[in-house]
């Protein structure tokens, strides 16, 4: 049996997503249009000197006996960043969540004048329970 993992990004023929499998977080599912928007996020390459990669879980301290699962994902899809919609800290970002996903996912986006520290990159949150609390489950590349 082979330990080895794809070093980039995977997708079927004609699927409307593409899947990169982390080292230590699982995998990060995006839109294939999000290559057309930022196309360096394919060049994401886990033999890359440069690679990074991290999967921090935040607690939300909300019980989940408090509020229902949809509005609290909800309320993550309405403040997908940590500043506005499209403002992530380090720069701008777009979303790259494939249709009908309930997952956050930003990647980074350097499209005329804006600016990422951390381009190519994507992060990708999804809620999670540990506990009875709701967390978020953060898992970034670049």
């Amino acid at each position: 049996m082979s330990n080895y993992t794809p070093r980039g990004w995977t997708s079927g023929f004609g699927s409307g997503v593409a899947s990169f499998e982390t080292n230590a977080f699982g995998t990060i599912t995006i839109s294939i249009e999000s290559f057309g928007r930022n196309p360096a996020i394919a060049g994401v390459d886990k033999d890359d000197q440069d690679y990074h990669e991290y999967g921090p879980v935040y607690g939300t301290g909300i019980k989940v006996t408090d509020a229902p699962r949809h509005r609290v994902e909800a309320a993550l899809a309405d403040q997908n960043t940590p500043f506005t919609e499209t403002f992530a800290g380090p720069g701008y970002v777009f979303s790259g969540a494939p249709r009908g996903s309930t997952a956050v996912v930003n990647v980074t986006d350097t499209a005329g004048w804006k600016f990422h520290a951390l381009d190519p990159g994507v992060v990708q949150r999804t809620l999670g329970v540990v506990n009875g609390e709701y967390v978020i489950h953060s898992v970034g590349v670049g």
